[in-house]
């Protein structure tokens, strides 16, 4: 069952007031130097959902973009949206995630509003927009898997250059965003309806207690892309009892050396 988007709206406008959107602007002001930023906060959000399914879950754990003139529709297969979620996303740094996830629901979901004024979650139970930050509202539910959280940006009309600035952050990120990502495993965009740009990486091969390979492969304008790296983690106490992990990465070889 969906939430009460009518309940929640009335809610935040109690916690936030009415004159919320001057003071989001306000709050995402010279937040980012590159406001394509939002790209990462939305695969850390994909990763903590994917982090979230059961153990035995053996689905996709794939997150795809596909861009065009006047949306970008973001698709994963992280655990769909609950009622928690849906108010952590309509609110102010106010996440359902600990310590150890690695994408926050509060500001960092709000990087969107870069690019658009009503950002929409397709996931579970629930479909809805969010107006003006934090105001929640019913929209028409899209085709989808039910495995699959769709978020759908409409580009602001007024801005001719989000197109080329969205895809250029997308050609940008690179193989080794991968590297950090335990749960999602492929990365791929489309652009205008045809294939842009794929990252994925293998499983992890553990050489010793703390020491993985990890083999990142792709293509991104017509190039083969083939890296390895060794990845040394650590993990150290917080807070009792949660635990921190810290990563060093080292490259073994690229495109050109690998066999």
């Amino acid at each position: 069952m969906s939430v009460d988007y009518q309940a929640l709206k009335a809610e935040n406008i109690t916690r936030y007031g009415t004159d919320i959107g001057r003071i989001g602007k306000m709050l995402l002001a010279d937040r980012y130097d590159n406001r394509t930023h939002f790209i990462f906060e939305l695969l850390q959000n994909a990763e903590d959902a994917l982090r979230r399914r059961p153990s035995a879950w053996a689905g996709e754990r794939s997150v795809r973009f596909d861009l065009s003139a006047d949306q970008l529709v973001i698709t994963h297969h992280g655990q769909p949206f609950d009622a928690s979620d849906v108010k952590g996303v309509c609110g102010i740094d106010e996440s359902t995630k600990t310590i150890t996830s690695i994408g926050r629901f509060g500001i960092g979901f709000k990087s969107v509003y870069s690019f658009t004024k009503r950002p929409e979650i397709h996931s579970g139970d629930e479909a809805f927009g969010i107006d003006t930050f934090v105001w929640p509202t019913s929209v028409e539910p899209i085709e989808r898997t039910p495995s699959q959280t769709k978020i759908v940006l409409p580009l602001d009309a007024d801005d001719k250059n989000a197109q080329a600035e969205i895809e250029e952050g997308l050609q940008g990120l690179g193989p080794r965003t991968l590297l950090f990502l335990r749960h999602i495993k492929e990365i791929s965009w489309m652009v205008g309806g045809a294939p842009a740009g794929l990252y994925f990486r293998d499983d992890p091969k553990t050489l010793g207690h703390g020491v993985r390979q990890i083999a990142l492969m792709g293509q991104q304008d017509g190039r083969e892309i083939e890296e390895r790296w060794l990845v040394f983690s650590r993990s150290r106490q917080w807070r009792h009892p949660r635990w921190l992990r810290r990563d060093r990465v080292f490259s073994v070889c690229r495109t050109g050396c690998c066999a």
